[in-house]
């Protein structure tokens, strides 16, 4: 059996804030690294904090000062002393956390993904100028969640539209001011089609571009695999990237599958297949691709 695995691995953001946490430590006795979802992860296991907890032997081989970084809990910084650093981690802090670290005196290293803090401060900006927002993504997703309390914060509207039917029920008040933006790990090519129907309904609104390049990339290719290949495995880690990656492979292959670790792989999902594609979320890296790839073989071995 042929099998193609994409080779993105960890996203941009996710490879930047270890480099710069592998920076850091490197001069240093002691650094802390603290992050917050809004909301819990649904597969805390994949969280890249987590990794550093425990030491992840793929993540150490590549960043080995991380094994000199402590973990806090965003809930008890009671560890922190006056002058500690703290770096900020992929996935940011809450007002509440922040204004804590900056109390207590911490150093604070702010590596939040670029483009979350990016969507954040766009409707900050925009709710102040006394837009409503319409934004592109999933109700339960923390990025639509973050952006419903930054309108309700300000006064302002917020309405998620998670497919162009949600458009439909938009008010068409031609005096009122509308803001489009799009969940920054939103499936790209539902976005594109919503981004079509506001256009359709005629009304003025400001549109900013707040999707992640890494989002079209990895979508893009996800999609280009699973048009080559018979059965297409997603490997899911519990975010909304790996859920739109995995979106759009269904759209393309029926046979769409996702799995949280190679143990649940199926071999009658690849019966009477010639090709197989692995594809995976912006928090799994490369080397679990690979492993979900051998596996596969390996199962393929055992069939014959």
């Amino acid at each position: 059996m042929e099998i193609t695995t994409a080779t993105l691995g960890f996203c941009v953001g996710i490879e930047q804030a270890y480099q710069a946490m592998n920076k850091i430590a490197a001069d240093r006795e002691s650094t802390f690294a603290v992050h917050q979802c809004t909301t819990p992860h649904k597969n805390a296991e994949w969280d890249t904090l987590r990794r550093i907890e425990t030491k992840d032997a793929s993540l150490i081989s590549r960043y080995p000062n991380l094994t000199k970084i402590s973990v806090l809990d965003p809930h008890d910084l009671s560890r922190l002393q006056t002058g500690d650093v703290v770096v900020v981690g992929f996935h940011g802090v809450g007002p509440g956390v922040r204004e804590r670290l900056e109390r207590d005196g911490a150093v604070v290293d702010d590596r939040q993904c670029p483009f979350i803090s990016r969507l954040n401060e766009t409707i900050k900006t925009l709710v102040t100028d006394e837009f409503d927002i319409i934004i592109f993504g999933k109700r339960g997703n923390h990025h639509c969640l973050e952006a419903n309390r930054l309108a309700e914060t300000h006064g302002r509207q917020c309405v998620v539209a998670e497919r162009p039917e949600d458009i439909e029920t938009l008010p068409n008040e031609k005096e009122r001011k509308w803001a489009f933006v799009g969940q920054v790990t939103g499936n790209t090519l539902e976005y594109d089609r919503v981004k079509r129907k506001l256009e359709e309904k005629n009304i003025p609104i400001k549109i900013i571009e707040t999707v992640c390049s890494d989002s079209y990339l990895r979508q893009n290719m996800a999609v280009k695999l699973a048009q080559k290949a018979d059965v297409v495995i997603v490997v899911d880690d519990g975010s909304g990237s790996s859920l739109s990656v995995f979106e759009v492979c269904a759209e393309q292959k029926s046979h769409t599958y996702r799995i949280r670790s190679k143990e649940d792989l199926q071999w009658e999902w690849f019966d009477g297949s010639n090709k197989a594609a692995v594809v995976g979320g912006i928090l799994v890296p490369q080397w679990t691709l690979d492993e979900v790839a051998k596996h596969i073989e390996q199962l393929a071995g055992l069939a014959v």
